[in-house]
């Protein structure tokens, strides 16, 4: 009867649907992925930085938690390729999204919970534990009918879940622009502010190392670092690979001297400027929806191309300490 046809779906439309998807797929991990992989670029290519790694490269019984990581498209996902004999979890607030149509790794499993305090997991559970965006969701508030705040609350909460041995690795950053221009010194003011009122910790750096130790975590490594948003765009030209031909190669002692590609920390800015910006930006990000912003991060890219300028960026700390024998 009129009407009641069904059609079918022709092979040509299957294949323009699954090139659509993979199209959104590669839209929702291209960001995540560059930033992962500057990081990588920043520590030598590594995922991981403590003695643990040789552990997770070895054994079929290694966990690694990713605490409060992206659930999809993140570093849990690079670090399940990585390291595929070991089981990668994420750990998220049940507030993040999660597209149930995204299959990561075959090693990779997500977990969402109501605080990041209180895991689902057994003791002694975890070879490593990474905590790269704590600052972000915890509050230096102590929860109704705890002593101690969401911080205290969730490094005593990594301790329990670590096997003996096993090692909780870190990074935290604080919300101040350091060498800011006008802009950026603004908007960081206005940032801490709103940090501050609701709770949250605007320089998380300056008790951390304290707050691991009272936890107790002993064998703490850490470097204090500082990340640039860039440097501005100039002209690039090619180093020679040689001095030109009218430039003689002999010094005094008559030895030739070739002079091969030369390169500056100021090619690592926009490397840095990458791996910050994305955690200062997801930071802001989150804030403001939190307080119900309509217009997001507006005026970040100008604070962003002034920064490069000034010589701005992040204080941040970073390292690992160990769950005692």
């Amino acid at each position: 009867m009129p009407g009641n046809e069904v059609s079918e779906e022709t092979s040509e439309q299957r294949v323009i649907a699954r090139v659509e998807r993979e199209h959104q797929a590669l839209e929702q991990i291209s960001a995540s992925m560059w930033v992962v992989e500057a990081a990588r670029y920043l520590h030598g290519g590594n995922l991981l930085n403590n003695p643990a790694v040789e552990l997770l490269l070895k054994g079929d019984s290694a966990r690694v938690l990713d605490l409060g990581g992206q659930p999809n498209c993140g570093w849990a996902w690079h670090c399940s390729r990585a390291y595929r004999n070991a089981k990668v979890y994420t750990a998220t607030t049940e507030h993040e999204l999660m597209d149930p149509t995204l299959r990561g790794p075959s090693n990779h499993r997500r977990t969402a919970v109501s605080n990041l305090w209180e895991l689902p997991f057994p003791d002694n559970h975890f070879t490593v534990i990474s905590t790269r965006s704590l600052f972000q969701y915890l509050k230096q508030e102590k929860p109704l009918g705890q002593a101690m705040d969401e911080y205290d609350l969730c490094l005593r909460e990594c301790l329990r879940c670590l096997k003996p041995g096993g090692y909780l690795e870190f990074f935290v950053m604080d919300s101040e622009v350091v060498n800011a221009g006008t802009l950026g010194t603004a908007a960081s003011v206005e940032f801490g502010f709103n940090l501050k009122t609701r709770g949250y910790d605007p320089a998380p750096t300056k008790n951390w190392l304290g707050r691991i130790r009272r936890s107790g975590f002993d064998d703490i490594k850490r470097a204090w670092t500082f990340l640039p948003m860039g440097t501005p765009q100039a002209a690039s030209s090619l180093l020679p690979e040689t001095p030109p031909p009218h430039v003689s190669t002999y010094g005094e002692k008559g030895l030739e001297a070739v002079q091969g590609p030369v390169g500056s920390t100021a090619d690592a800015a926009n490397i840095t400027g990458l791996v910050g910006g994305w955690a200062w930006e997801q930071w802001m990000l989150k804030l403001q929806v939190e307080m119900g912003k309509e217009h997001l991060l507006e005026g970040i890219a100008g604070v962003m191309e002034e920064g490069k300028s000034t010589g701005a960026g992040w204080r941040c700390l970073n390292g690992w300490a160990r769950k005692p024998l």
